[in-house]
């Protein structure tokens, strides 16, 4: 059993922090288009 084990390091450790680099990059991503989007077009009611 000690491939059940190894699955559970595996969930717990690279795909977990592979998942939080996606989401921070994601965020980092979503911020940067946003800030663009409100350069290009700096009426604050066309933001959203």
């Amino acid at each position: 059993m000690k491939s059940t084990s190894k699955v559970d390091w595996f969930l717990k450790g690279p795909i977990s922090l592979l998942f939080r680099l996606a989401a921070l990059v994601l965020l980092h991503f979503w911020n940067f288009c946003s800030s663009l989007h409100t350069l290009l077009k700096p009426d604050p009611t066309e933001a959203l």
